[in-house]
């Protein structure tokens, strides 16, 4: 099996947890994958402005001998800013990635927070039997609202996120968020030619 050196630029340490685990699973019958911590470290992120001053910088790095990445993984939460133009962001985004990189680049968004993407696990997980589509009411739910629902007190961030992206259904939460459905696609045809 091909080896896959990857990293991740992002905003915080759910967010960090949540794609490993998620990336890797969606990657596991494809490739092994190595995740390159000290990359991470050298871009860490603490908000979404720090991610989006960093791309272009940080996608340059990724053919550099100290690091020769094979994939960047970038997210970037949409967080209060109007949705409608959200998309435009993105592709003006991708289009300052560096041009080496760029087929080594994946930008990603999941909604406002990674956390609207751990909460469709969580009611999957908790109603396993259930059948309706949440996403839409999930996706309207302002992060703070959402973040207040799923971070009970005495609950560590870090931990949920691991334990939802490692117990949760993805094929079901493909076929109910459509920003998730979005990275899933991107991985998968980065995989397939990756493995070629």
């Amino acid at each position: 099996m091909k080896k896959l050196k990857y990293s991740l630029l992002c905003e915080d340490e759910t967010t960090r947890v949540a794609i490993k685990i998620l990336f890797e699973r969606i990657a596991v019958e494809k490739a092994e994958c190595v995740f390159d911590n000290s990359y991470f470290k050298q871009f860490r992120c603490r908000n979404n402005k720090d991610v989006l001053k960093a791309l272009p910088q940080a996608s340059a790095y990724t053919v550099l001998p100290k690091y020769n990445l094979d994939l960047l993984l970038a997210g970037i939460d949409f967080d209060d800013r109007p949705k409608a133009n959200f998309e435009k962001e993105l592709q003006n985004l991708y289009n300052r990635v560096d041009t080496i990189a760029k087929n080594k680049t994946i930008i990603f968004s999941p909604v406002q927070a990674i956390e609207h993407w751990l909460y469709i696990l969580q009611f999957k997980i908790e109603n396993p039997a259930s059948t309706k589509n949440i996403s839409d009411e999930v996706e309207n739910t302002r992060r703070k609202d959402l973040k207040n629902k799923m971070y009970k007190p005495g609950v560590i961030k870090e931990e949920l996120s691991e334990k939802l992206s490692l117990q949760g259904n993805i094929d079901w939460l493909v076929t109910r968020s459509k920003s998730f459905k979005k990275f899933y696609q991107q991985t998968t045809d980065f995989l397939n030619l990756f493995v070629k």
